[in-house]
């Protein structure tokens, strides 16, 4: 299992109601060709076939007819099983077949059935019965190896670490591809940007005050996920975590003045953040702000499926560096789209429970930081 290749190296969110490439099977043939008859991919997590309406074989990353090997659905057993592939391997060619998920809706409808944090994730075993093959031309059918770490006429063998040695002790089956794991809603976008209508960005810092320091833009993409009761989904923000940066700490912001952030366009008004800059004492400006969002920001922390949220965060600067010549500045950035828990800069719901099912506390795009706009004080 390709578990390196771009596109098949990354954890993700699948978002219900979606299709999307989850695996890559590499396979060759040796000593003549091999026509593989039968295969059962497994499941690593239990009880998602709620999730899954389909897994489909290709021959090739485009889902279209001609390349289409096969289809199947998830059993109660966790097996997407292929019966009859009846798929060659010329000798000494190596092919790839891609795994394509279709998952189901999440909804009040009869099959809209997708559970959130669902992970879908396959692999291939050498239990009995899970790869059946044989050679074309001997029609004697492989066994799975010795784990010896040679790869001999007859034989099925895996390379569960991809380290290119096939047959190693303890291999008995491929690697695990990366999990999908399932939402209702999904973040699709997430970006620092120096303007959105009419607010915009501070272009410098010209004394102490309260500056406009970041816009942050979160995009929740479209869908027609529901509630149980038929209502859209829409994707709530839990917490947020902006790592901040500044000059070191002769610059210091308002301690009795939080910062804030506000929805633009939104109805609840600012809402202060936490400042958390413990490590200031070693000299870096470095720090957080935090705000458990959909505790204190309300309907503004909710967006709408297809809508973009966009949110300016305001800091007061106190005092500024009185040495000669030394430039002042302040920068927000989102450096762990993919954090800890704790550490994480959005934490969100999908929205079908509400806040009550556990959140989600990963994004999983092609990033995973934002680098913000760093604001200079005019000298």
């Amino acid at each position: 299992m390709d578990v390196t290749s771009s596109g098949f190296n990354k954890d993700r969110v699948l978002l219900a109601g979606t299709s999307t490439w989850v695996g890559k099977i590499k396979v060759r043939a040796l000593y003549e060709d091999v026509k593989i008859e039968d295969l059962k991919l497994t499941q690593a997590n239990a009880d998602v076939e709620d999730s899954v309406e389909s897994v489909c074989l290709y021959k090739a990353e485009a889902a279209t007819t001609d390349n289409l090997i096969a289809c199947t659905t998830l059993d109660d057993n966790d097996k997407a099983f292929f019966d009859d592939m009846n798929y060659v391997i010329e000798e000494g060619g190596m092919k790839y077949l891609y795994i394509y998920v279709n998952s189901r809706a999440m909804s009040n409808a009869a099959d809209g059935t997708a559970d959130s944090h669902d992970k879908i994730a396959f692999n291939i075993d050498s239990t009995a019965g899970h790869l059946t093959a044989e050679g074309v031309d001997s029609q004697e059918p492989l066994a799975y190896g010795n784990k010896n770490g040679t790869t001999e006429a007859g034989e099925i063998v895996f390379d569960e670490n991809n380290n290119g040695t096939y047959d190693e002790a303890g291999e008995d089956e491929t690697a695990v591809t990366k999990a999908f794991e399932v939402a209702g809603s999904r973040i699709s976008a997430v970006d620092l940007v120096s303007s959105y209508g009419t607010t915009s960005l501070a272009s410098a810092i010209t004394g102490t005050g309260v500056y406009n320091v970041a816009i942050l833009k979160v995009t929740n993409e479209a869908n027609s996920n529901t509630t149980a009761t038929g209502e859209s989904l829409k994707l709530i923000i839990d917490n947020l975590v902006l790592n901040v940066t500044k000059h070191d700490n002769a610059m210091t912001l308002n301690s009795t003045n939080p910062p804030t952030i506000e929805r633009i366009g939104g109805t609840q008004g600012a809402k202060d953040m936490t400042y958390a800059h413990g490590i200031e004492d070693a000299g870096d400006g470095a720090g957080e702000f935090t705000i458990d969002a959909d505790a204190l920001m309300g309907t503004d922390a909710y967006i709408e499926a297809g809508d973009t949220a966009y949110f300016v965060i305001k800091a007061d600067i106190d005092t500024l560096d009185s040495a000669t010549g030394v430039v002042d500045w302040i920068k927000v950035d989102l450096n762990q789209l993919d954090g800890a828990a704790d550490t994480n800069n959005i934490d969100w719901f999908d929205g079908y429970n509400g806040t009550s099912n556990t959140n989600y506390d990963f994004l999983r795009l092609d990033y995973t930081s934002v680098d913000g706009i760093k604001i200079n004080e005019n000298l």
